[in-house]
């Protein structure tokens, strides 16, 4: 059975650079489909560049809460992810979108608390 069929993730290293890139199948949840929705254009490459795109940086952040939380909140390196997002997106976020995702995933209390730190 494929990774794509067991709706798992996998990863991508380019070995000359050493960057990781995640890729995880799209789920049927609301959220799920509102990552998808949100998604961002980038480009990659200076000869020839490519255009991909990558969650945003509001759906990354709510994302990585969720893994927070069901990690069992004891993981330093979603926390800290999640204060980088914060640090370096600071006045771009959505925080309305945010809020309301946090809320409706359960996390808002997380948020609350990410947001005290600031």
């Amino acid at each position: 059975m494929s990774t794509a069929q067991e709706r798992a993730s996998c990863n991508l290293v380019h070995l000359a650079t050493g960057i990781k890139v995640d890729l995880f199948v799209k789920g049927a949840a609301a959220f799920d489909v509102a990552e998808f929705d949100r998604k961002v254009a980038v480009w990659l490459g200076d000869e020839a560049p490519h255009e991909v795109f990558v969650k945003s940086a509001e759906d990354t952040l709510l994302r990585k809460l969720l893994w927070y939380r069901l990690g069992g909140e004891v993981s330093d390196r979603q926390w800290e992810d999640v204060r980088g997002i914060l640090s370096v997106q600071g006045e771009r976020l959505d925080m309305a979108y945010v809020r309301a995702w946090a809320e409706r995933l359960g996390v808002r209390d997380l948020l609350d608390r990410l947001l005290a730190q600031k």
